[in-house]
């Protein structure tokens, strides 16, 4: 048997930014939810910003990944990893790590796939961004990826029980994706 590693705690709205800091992990991506936007990037602590608008959001990499949700005045914080966590990281959740206990862990070969088929290229600050379009969404979705394929899909690690009931789902990371001749 395998141990998923699981840590929580409770924040302050406004602490978010300094928590992820302080913890001093390494994140790829980040996704934040707002009430009226989602913003999907390359993890940069500065975009960690209106904690006050804030609703909930992740970070992840190939190695843990931490989701919060809004909850009154605070954030509950919940980390994800496959090996125990220690150094700064530990002091920062309450009561130590809770062990899950799965029989199989898998990466799905094609992940979720994302909202939005291709639309175009454009320049944002100097830079070239591809943007894809899904017409039930009235804007444009951004994603971390620099491949203009038709779709973009996210990786993921499922854990499952011994009665293959899955128990948890970890974000990995994004990538371009082109449905194979009848997939779609």
């Amino acid at each position: 048997m395998n141990t998923l590693y699981l840590y929580a705690n409770e924040i302050s709205v406004g602490d978010l930014k300094q928590f992820l800091d302080k913890i001093g992990l390494g994140f790829n991506y980040i996704i934040l939810e707002f009430y009226d936007r989602v913003v999907f990037e390359k993890f940069a602590l500065n975009l960690v910003a209106d904690e006050d608008t804030l609703n909930r959001g992740r970070v992840f990499s190939n190695e843990h990944e931490i989701k919060w949700r809004k909850k009154g005045n605070k954030f509950v914080v919940v980390l994800m990893a496959e090996k125990v966590l220690n150094g700064k990281v530990a002091p920062e959740f309450k009561d130590g790590p809770l062990e899950v206990t799965y029989a199989k862990r898998c990466e799905p070969e094609d992940g979720l796939l994302l909202w939005g088929e291709y639309l175009d290229q454009v320049e944002i600050e100097g830079n070239p961004r591809h943007r894809w379009f899904e017409k039930r969404i009235p804007q444009p979705q951004f994603y971390p990826v620099n491949a203009p394929h038709l779709y973009v899909r996210l990786k993921t690690t499922d854990y499952y029980n011994n009665q293959g009931q899955l128990i948890a789902r970890r974000l990995t990371e994004p990538y371009s994706w082109e449905p194979k001749r009848g997939e779609e």
